[in-house]
């Protein structure tokens, strides 16, 4: 296939006035590349965000994660339950106040009393998000593997590297430590449920009939039988929710 046979002979009549120009639109005063700052110039004003305009891509990380560990670890459901509502309530407090028209839930649940304020300063809520969750989650897994807090720690920092030059420096640490305070105060509200006491609770089940017994294919003990003694997040108590007694046992 031939190249058409152009006569260029006409661009060399043209081509000292397209460098004139060009010469005289780059020493203009006004003149400025869009890509390149120039010596002086003042840093672009953060302007604040609302929660709702940025996306899930933080707390679907986190979640993904603690499903992750719970398999790993092998937590039964009302264990993973646990993790699982903690967490939800920590995401919660601390983004909520970049969202008009909500209110925290300190003094609505059970024995969560005030929390760190935001104070009407800016944040950059998925940093926020990040290192809330992060400080909840090495609370929750405390007694997990090695390799399970390891994981924690690198998905805090990969996150926290991904958003740490989208805001300038000190809105950045800003994040950073109110997310910390809230998975601090968090974790220390956490601690007052009665878990400790009540996790795998030493417990002889009643022998008669229509009463449990373990069953195959493991035989295996009855499961956090002492559950119903913890402290709830809504209800007073356990018993506050009684579905009454069973049918009657017959043979």
């Amino acid at each position: 296939m031939k190249m058409a046979n152009y006569d260029w002979k006409w661009l060399n009549s043209i081509l000292p006035a397209i460098l004139l120009v060009a010469v005289l639109v780059a020493t203009s005063p006004g003149w400025r590349l869009p890509a390149m700052a120039q010596a002086g110039d003042k840093p672009p004003v953060y302007s604040a965000r609302a929660t709702g305009s940025f996306s899930a891509q933080v707390p679907i990380a986190w979640f993904d994660l603690a499903y992750e560990l719970v398999r790993d670890e092998r937590l039964s459901p009302p264990v993973a339950a646990r993790i699982y509502g903690y967490s939800g309530v920590t995401l919660y407090e601390a983004v909520v106040p970049g969202m008009p028209g909500y209110q925290s839930l300190a003094g609505q649940l059970n024995g969560l009393s005030e929390l760190p304020g935001a104070n009407g300063e800016a944040y950059y809520w998925p940093v926020v998000a990040n290192s809330a969750l992060a400080t909840m989650m090495k609370e929750l897994f405390a007694g997990g593997s090695s390799v399970s807090l390891a994981e924690i720690v690198g998905l805090e920092a990969a996150l926290d590297a991904q958003f740490a030059g989208a805001m300038p420096p000190g809105i950045h640490r800003r994040s950073v430590s109110r997310g910390r305070a809230i998975g601090n105060a968090m974790a220390a509200w956490s601690r007052t449920d009665g878990y400790q006491a009540l996790y795998n609770c030493a417990y002889t089940p009643p022998v008669g009939p229509g009463l449990w017994v373990p069953t195959l294919p493991a035989f295996a003990p009855a499961l956090e039988p002492c559950w119903g003694q913890m402290r709830s997040f809504v209800m007073p108590a356990g018993d506050a929710c009684d579905p009454g007694l069973p049918p009657a046992y017959s043979e």
